[in-house]
């Protein structure tokens, strides 16, 4: 409740906010990843969305314990999600759910909104898109941006 209140309050102040979230971890039910879906979903948007998958350093007791997990057969579009350390195609659902919250319309416009107003130039939107985004749609960026 405390890191949603901080994040809201910080966004209803124009401030650009970024959070991010893990899925994966091998104790982690399908529940839970889509409860930190919703809970990222909810809060305003971040600037730069990021979700990891749960890795586990060699010699950690996490590797120790979950041993060496094959890749399983995820698809290839999120294919930055093989090593999830949880295998579980149900997590397909849940990533394609995160893809198409961050390439929504209405948080694209938020984002674009809050870089605009925090003095963000065109160029520097574009770029950012083009990177974090691998946006090669000029026609949606001049659309986000007003150019």
């Amino acid at each position: 409740e405390k890191v949603r209140d901080a994040i809201e309050y910080s966004a209803s102040k124009g401030i650009i906010v970024n959070y991010w979230g893990v899925l994966g971890h091998p104790e982690e039910t399908i529940e839970e990843a889509e409860s930190t879906i919703k809970f990222m979903e909810d809060l305003p948007p971040s600037v730069i969305p990021l979700l990891f998958s749960m890795k586990a350093y060699p010699g950690s007791e996490l590797h120790k314990k979950s041993g060496e997990r094959p890749v399983g057969d995820l698809e290839e579009s999120f294919h930055d999600y093989l090593g999830l350390m949880r295998q579980d195609r149900r997590y397909i659902g849940i990533l394609r759910r995160w893809r198409n919250s961050v390439y929504s319309e209405d948080r694209l416009n938020s984002v674009t909104s809050t870089l605009q107003n925090n003095g963000y130039s065109e160029d520097e939107i574009r770029a950012a898109y083009s990177l974090l985004y691998n946006f090669p749609d000029t026609t949606t960026l001049d659309r986000l941006i007003g150019g």
